[in-house]
């Protein structure tokens, strides 16, 4: 699947994945925590985009670590962040609509993705009670719906450039992505 000279043990790579063009269907491979988040889905393509996703994550990850999909083994930071249990290689996903974004490497890591076209939509302003300061949050709610995602977004942005921010430390996401239509701009 990754070609002989990919590596994310020398930097980060960041795959970026329309999962339109994918058929897999490896149930086998969830875990039984997985398997029961998948049976809450109620929305059929919803259900095969996550495991669709969580195979995929589990074949590259099993790939790089040398370890069957099927078992390998996930634990959350206090946040939430996904990490592998018994392996340095650090990792991140993240989806929007129907792509899927993997960052890979062996230092902390993220990436996040959204359709602009999508974001006044999107519950920005509860991330933004969950991860942001109270006076960040307070001027977020004072935007119009046009407005709100990309000032969400600016927010976002300075939180990740700054290595002071405990937002920073505890996330680990220096990597964004942001697909607007097919194409994706990464920085």
């Amino acid at each position: 699947m990754l070609p002989d000279n990919w590596s994310p043990l020398s930097g980060s790579n960041v795959l970026l994945c329309n999962m339109t063009a994918f058929s897999l269907s490896f149930p086998d491979y969830l875990s039984d925590k997985e398997q029961a988040r998948l049976q809450t889905i109620s929305h059929p393509d919803q259900a095969k985009f996550y495991q669709q996703s969580r195979s995929l994550l589990r074949i590259l990850l099993g790939q790089l670590i040398d370890q069957s999909p099927e078992k390998i083994c996930f634990s959350a930071t206090a946040h939430g962040k996904p990490q592998l249990t018994q392996h340095r290689l650090q990792f991140n996903i993240s989806h929007s609509q129907h792509w899927l974004c993997i960052a890979l490497a062996t230092v902390p890591v993220g990436v996040d993705i959204e359709f602009t076209v999508q974001a006044p939509v999107r519950p920005w302003l509860a991330l933004a009670k969950r991860f942001f300061t109270a006076h960040e949050y307070q001027h977020l709610t004072k935007q119009s719906a046009e407005q709100l995602a990309n000032l969400f977004f600016s927010i976002v942005d300075t939180k990740r450039s700054s290595t002071e921010s405990p937002w920073w430390r505890d996330q680990c996401w220096p990597a964004t992505a942001r697909l607007t239509h097919a194409s994706a701009l990464i920085r």
